[in-house]
């Protein structure tokens, strides 16, 4: 698998088996693998009070953008305690801390199974920023790294992918009971599972020419949240710079301080005044500040180009814009304030504009767009 670089202090659900006592009951047993904070996690609880049976974690920190083989192994009768749980990363075998293993509690099979890549259902989160390019799952204890291949009685279950294989990405063949077979889901919404096959890193997005190595991303399911609007002067569609601040104040990361913090910044259209922010995951309340170009004070003997934004160093509620390429001379000009004509300073030329004063306007809550 590959885990993107944003997921490095993230909650990542890699895999979810709920063990069922009929097709059609209540979830009996729950085991969970997940990343956190780059640390590989794994647990196993009887659903209906959570009790857990076995549980441990990864001392091994794994490493984003680039790929990783994790190799899970789960037996609590075993009679050394480090083999109730096995942990293998890049095939080598890791330290298992925080280590709790008991036969009571700890079913990951049972009578029917669900199973769910990038899920979790006791949490119903899903997974973002995670590649997905190979599986195998079995029932079979095996405490070295190798894959088993083959299932020697009737109670024994394998079950591999094949999503390398671009004409059926999704295919899982399964070994159960002696008889082999295979699952197969044609992908009909790439917004749910994204199928690839090039050979680059994933990048933020996913999807397309430049997802990821063969396999399939799971986007996830998190919540879009975006403030639109239009901006305006003297009833006029202008471009000027649009932040949205949070109103709340947010904690810091390895800090006690909190503060507001800027969610995004874009600039409006010229044409229509239009602006969109992406503001997500924050769902609060935002503050959205318009500011104009404030520009730069005025210096001697400077090149300027056209867009260039200077200033008086006594500044006068007007701003100045270079519309002719060139030179400043050595002695601050005589300001003007009329907008009608551009003026030379030096062999360049500005056009005077009043300078509009920030505009902060909320609080607005964000629009929510429900994920799939």
């Amino acid at each position: 698998m590959i885990l993107h670089e944003s997921t490095a202090t993230k909650s990542v659900p890699l895999l979810n088996i709920d063990g069922f006592a009929t097709t059609t009951g209540n979830s009996v047993y729950r085991t969970d693998i997940w990343v956190e904070n780059g640390v590989l996690h794994y647990r196993t609880e009887r659903s209906s009070d959570g009790r857990v049976g076995t549980k441990g974690e990864s001392t091994t920190i794994l490493p984003t953008g680039v790929p990783v083989e994790v190799v899970i192994t789960m037996n609590a009768s075993r009679s050394y305690t480090p083999d109730k749980l096995v942990m293998h990363i890049n095939g080598t075998r890791d330290t298992v801390v925080n280590l709790q293993s008991s036969k009571n509690y700890t079913f990951p099979w049972y009578s029917y199974q669900e199973v769910s890549l990038g899920y979790a259902s006791k949490t119903n989160t899903f997974a973002a920023g995670l590649l997905i390019t190979d599986f195998h799952l079995s029932n079979i204890y095996n405490s070295s790294p190798q894959k088993n291949t083959s299932a020697s009685s009737t109670y024994q279950t394998i079950w591999n992918s094949d999503f390398e294989n671009v004409a059926e990405p999704l295919k899982i063949a399964t070994r159960r009971n002696n008889i082999d077979s295979s699952l197969t889901w044609a992908n009909t919404d790439d917004t749910k599972v994204i199928w690839t096959d090039e050979n680059v890193i994933p990048t933020a997005g996913g999807g397309g020419g430049n997802a990821g190595a063969g396999g399939i991303i799971i986007p996830g399911n998190g919540n879009t949240t975006q403030v639109q609007g239009v901006i305006t002067e003297n009833d006029l569609f202008v471009a000027r710079r649009v932040m949205a601040i949070t109103e709340a104040q947010l904690a810091v990361t390895d800090s006690e301080l909190t503060k507001h913090a800027v969610l995004d910044s874009t600039v409006s259209s010229d044409v229509d005044g239009t602006y969109t922010l992406d503001t997500s995951p924050y769902e609060g309340a935002v503050m959205v500040m318009a500011t104009d170009e404030y520009g730069s004070v005025w210096q001697p003997d400077t090149a300027y180009v056209v867009g260039d934004v200077i200033r008086p160093a006594n500044f006068q509620g007007y701003v100045y814009q270079c519309t002719l390429a060139g030179t400043t001379g050595n002695t601050e000009p005589v300001w003007w304030y009329e907008t009608d004509t551009s003026q030379a300073i030096g062999t360049a030329q500005f056009k005077a504009k009043p300078f509009s004063r920030p505009l902060v306007h909320g609080p607005i809550i964000p629009t929510i767009i429900p994920a799939s």
